[in-house]
């Protein structure tokens, strides 16, 4: 229990537009850390949008207990350009302009029937930002501002960057950007290459500090198969985003050829949607059999699926440097599975491979194979446990430490602000 919850409950306000059920990454980490804050008897209320980007719902059981905490502004659908003209002057910005008003008029009424301690915004989409950054001017509340990816899609790294709308649209993103790093009280990011990246876009020193993404561990796991060596990829895999499983592919190929005893036991699953490209690939490499395609499950069955792995397949886009903390990292070691990851020689995941919590084989098939080779000697001995990442890591990923730590910057944002309204006061009465 936290200083400020032996009087009262700590009351946060989380604008995240995505949030489960909508099946979205970015909705589960967000849900997964609102769960453990309810859990550790924080009092919050989330704002999300059912339609402002996600369109598709998750049936996981798991989720139910966020219902009562969640309200949802949806977008609104018909077009009023006298509206969003009024709404893109008043709020300064030229996206979901008028969103950002509705759910901005929300606060307002919800902070008169019971005031807020902290207002806590999440991106992906950063116009979560945009209303955190009115909500904290216009009733004076402190503002922590988590940003788990590039501000917008178009400041992703190449392959992953989408052209932006226009000039004006850059412009925007990044006068939004520079305003939240300098007016929220402080940033947090899963990482600390995700810091770095926005810290050298914006041009912008600020307060940071890293918060890692939770991992789930499956409450009910899938029937193992003790005579299976199962490789898990979980998600879904577009090679129009720069990643594909081509690398892996050739390194199963490879392996099967050079131990042939292994042909009775190998399975690659693949959880997510199947992609034509990807369906070619394993017909073309003639792997059919070697592979299980499951299709897209729910979160809860995805950890299913984890949990009765041999190893996991972490698959990052071949960019400079690899900026991201891949939120099924989290999922992965949560569950102690050792972790094969394709991702850029920079960056966050060879971060970890120097410090033995993944093993990273680049984009290259012959290190594919080697590893898979080396990982399959481990399982016919019984000793995979030896490859997972540590038990120090993986305990940085608990619900109850990621918890902890974010309600201790909660606490010192809380702390700082009251401090500076006290010297305010106080200049003010000299003066």
């Amino acid at each position: 229990m936290n200083a400020h919850q032996k009087n009262s409950p700590l009351r946060i306000l989380c604008i995240s537009p995505l949030f489960a059920p909508a099946v979205s990454a970015e909705a589960f980490c967000a849900s997964k850390l609102v769960q453990c804050l309810n859990d550790n008897g924080v009092s919050i209320t989330v704002l999300s949008s059912s339609n402002l980007w996600a369109t598709e719902t998750d049936a996981s059981p798991l989720w139910q207990s966020l219902r009562s905490m969640t309200i949802d502004v949806p977008q609104l659908l018909q077009a009023n350009r006298m509206s969003s003209i009024k709404s893109a002057i008043r709020f300064q910005t030229i996206g979901y302009a008028r969103w950002i008003s509705a759910a901005i008029e929300r606060v307002k009424q919800l902070h008169v029937l019971n005031r807020f301690d902290l207002v806590y915004s999440r991106s992906l989409p950063s116009s979560a930002h945009i209303v955190g950054f009115w909500c904290t001017r216009q009733m004076n509340l402190p503002w922590i501002a988590n940003i788990n990816d590039p501000w917008e899609k178009s400041f992703n790294p190449p392959p992953l960057a989408t052209a932006s709308s226009s000039a004006l649209g850059r412009h925007s993103h990044l006068f939004w950007l520079r305003r939240t790093l300098r007016k929220a009280d402080v940033i947090t990011y899963p990482c600390h290459r995700l810091h770095q990246f926005h810290r050298a876009l914006a041009h912008v020193d600020h307060p940071a500090e890293i918060i890692p993404h939770i991992g789930y561990v499956a409450k009910r796991t899938e029937q193992s198969d003790e005579d299976e060596f199962r490789i898990v990829h979980a998600g879904d895999i577009n090679g129009d985003s720069g990643r594909s499983l081509k690398t892996l592919l050739l390194g199963l190929k490879e392996f099967l050829r050079s131990v042939p005893e292994a042909r009775l036991h190998t399975k690659l699953v693949i959880v997510g949607r199947k992609q034509s490209t990807n369906e070619e690939l394993i017909r073309a490499m003639d792997l059919v059999q070697y592979i299980r395609h499951v299709g897209q499950v729910s979160y809860e069955e995805s950890l299913r699926h984890i949990a009765g792995a041999s190893v996991c397949v972490l698959i990052e886009a071949p960019v400079e440097e690899g900026i991201f903390f891949p939120s099924k990292l989290a999922d992965y070691s949560a569950a102690r599975k050792p972790v094969l990851a394709f991702s850029p020689a920079r960056g966050f995941l060879a971060d970890l491979a120097g410090s033995g919590d993944v093993i990273r084989v680049g984009y290259d098939a012959a290190a594919t194979h080697t590893a898979l080779a080396m990982l399959y000697q481990h399982y016919k001995s019984g000793t995979l446990r030896t490859c997972s990442p540590s038990a120090d890591f993986a305990n940085q990923l608990r619900g109850d430490c990621v918890t902890t730590k974010f309600l201790d910057v909660c606490n010192a944002v809380i702390a700082r602000r009251r401090v500076d309204v006290r010297v305010a006061n106080i200049t003010s009465r000299i003066c």
